[in-house]
């Protein structure tokens, strides 16, 4: 079937260790996508991250609506996560290789979109290598251009917490959608994927172990999970060894 990048929101937690044990076990090294005041909360879990090799990217400090907000305050909520990220990864003892960020819900500040774009080019952010995703939507919506990550396929697993409607088959159920109009399912030949799931100890409380239940459905339907590899802003390839 096909490939897939994993990306996790919203992180760190309580539950971050547990779930990457679990993923570095199986090969899997994911991009956790922080945000600021999670790491004030979990700091720990923030170093320990680095230290085992995940790819931590910026989520904005307080995980505001950038479509909310305006250009300046959507700055000061990359810069002042910059500014922590800058921070934990000299704490940990590593190198920052690589600079990625991803807009809280998706939100890519409305009338600010453009000029947030030219402040990430700006500030040298990388881009995830999707050069091989060729979905309709994702390129009609200028996804494979832009700076910041965007996804192909999002659980939605933070539904459990709120939603009794929205139940583990309502998951596994989208992931065998087969089209590239909209959100796609996982399950299409030969695609290319950026999955979304996010880090939630109100979601492991619903349905415990949650992670290992949605990866190992997809990876037992034939999806790999590719180790992460990324681009420069002028579509340089960097750290892509697995991918082909």
């Amino acid at each position: 079937m096909g490939r897939a990048y994993l990306t996790i929101d919203d992180g760190p937690t309580e539950i971050t260790d547990k779930i990457l044990d679990y993923l570095l076990d199986i090969g899997i090294t994911p991009v956790l996508f922080f945000v600021g005041t999670q790491v004030e909360l979990n700091y720990s879990q923030a170093i320990n991250a680095v230290r085992r090799g995940a790819f931590i990217g910026n989520h904005s400090y307080s995980h505001a609506d950038f479509n909310k907000l305006t250009e300046s305050e959507c700055i000061i909520e990359i810069e002042k996560q910059e500014m922590i990220l800058e921070k934990l990864y000299h704490d940990a003892g590593y190198e920052r290789k690589y600079k990625l960020f991803r807009f809280p819900y998706g939100h890519r500040g409305g009338e600010n979109e453009v000029r947030l774009q030219e402040f990430l080019y700006y500030k040298k952010f990388n881009r995830i290598d999707d050069r091989k995703i060729s979905y309709k939507w994702y390129i009609d919506g200028g996804y494979n251009r832009a700076m910041d990550v965007y996804w192909t396929f999002d659980f939605q697993e933070y539904r459990l917490n709120t939603e009794k409607e929205f139940t583990l088959d309502t998951i596994k159920d989208s992931i065998h959608v087969s089209t590239d109009v909209a959100t796609s399912g996982l399950l299409l030949p030969n695609s290319y994927d950026i999955v979304l799931m996010h880090d939630s100890v109100k979601t492991n409380e619903v349905l415990p172990d949650y992670y290992k239940i949605l990866i190992e459905y997809t990876r037992n339907r034939g999806v790999t999970y590719m180790n992460p590899c990324f681009l420069t802003r002028n579509n340089v390839p960097l750290n892509c060894y697995f991918y082909s």
